[in-house]
């Protein structure tokens, strides 16, 4: 458990050979990725900081996505 924390998380969505997504992703209520991949990006990526009281990281689909898909999840400290 990690207790009261600040912490950066970054987020990568991609597929490799589809671009019929609509990437939506929130992090402890946070949008993180918003956004269509398309035949010249495949990747999208997003960071943001969040508070984390449980000592658990919820991440969810967001209202309006499609075809998520994450690649990984970098999680960080911030330190004060």
């Amino acid at each position: 458990m990690l207790g009261t924390r600040t912490i950066e998380r970054r987020k990568h969505a991609k597929h490799r050979h589809r671009t019929d997504s609509v990437y939506k992703i929130d992090a402890e209520g946070t949008r993180i990725i918003d956004g269509t991949p398309t035949s010249a990006a495949h990747w999208l990526d997003g960071v943001a900081n969040a508070t984390v009281n449980d000592g658990r990281i919820t991440v969810r689909n967001a209202s309006g996505s499609s075809n998520n898909k994450i690649c990984f999840i970098d999680i960080s400290l911030v330190t004060p």
